[in-house]
């Protein structure tokens, strides 16, 4: 919290915390810091596969691995995982779990958190962010590297995610139905256009 990167959560813009929290967990403020049914599901597919085939992974789940764990795919890794982020929500607010998953995630090209992506891809502070550009920035998040807008097959796999992620914010009533038809008119690339 003491980097000149940091951001507070009142910095966000509520379009990035609506954006992330529509794609990557929309029951975050309902749930203990894991989806009770999706993380078992995950956890017994990856038993009967023998090793780490889905994540079931929370906000707060994914917090917990990037503060205190490694990136190893192991089901030792995800118990310990799960016992961090029942420690994360006893001792943090929601607010600060998302501020601090917002401060720390990967947003690809070595931009971690959220100021050092805005700078990278649009040269801008996070309070200046557009709703496409919140939307373009969220939609790195499932997989940094294969959503890479700086390479034409990054931007491919982009494009479709952002289609999906642009249709989830309608249908949680967090887009207009105008909101999503501009959306989904202007070039979908255009938020990255300045990007390095």
């Amino acid at each position: 919290r003491q980097s000149a990167s940091y951001c507070t959560y009142d910095e966000i813009p509520i379009s990035m915390k609506n954006a992330v929290l529509s794609t990557e967990d929309r029951w975050f403020f309902q749930h203990p810091g894991f989806a009770l049914r999706c993380y078992f599901r995950a956890m017994v597919e990856n038993l009967k596969k023998g090793k780490l085939v889905r994540g079931g992974s929370t906000i707060t789940l994914q917090l917990a691995k990037n503060l205190y764990l490694t990136q190893e795919r192991t089901m030792r890794r995800k118990i310990l995982e799960l016992f961090a982020a029942i420690y994360l929500e006893h001792a943090l607010s929601k607010e600060e779990i998302i501020e601090l998953y917002l401060n720390i995630v990967d947003f690809g090209n070595e931009q971690y958190g959220i100021r050092n992506a805005c700078r990278y891809y649009f040269q801008i502070e996070p309070a200046a962010l557009t709703l496409n550009q919140a939307l373009s920035l969220t939609c790195l998040l499932p997989n940094p590297k294969w959503h890479n807008p700086n390479t034409p097959e990054g931007r491919s796999h982009l494009y479709f995610w952002r289609d999906w992620a642009l249709s989830e914010l309608h249908r949680r009533q967090l887009l207009t139905e105008s909101e999503l038809n501009y959306l989904r008119c202007i070039p979908w690339d255009a938020a990255f256009s300045g990007s390095n």
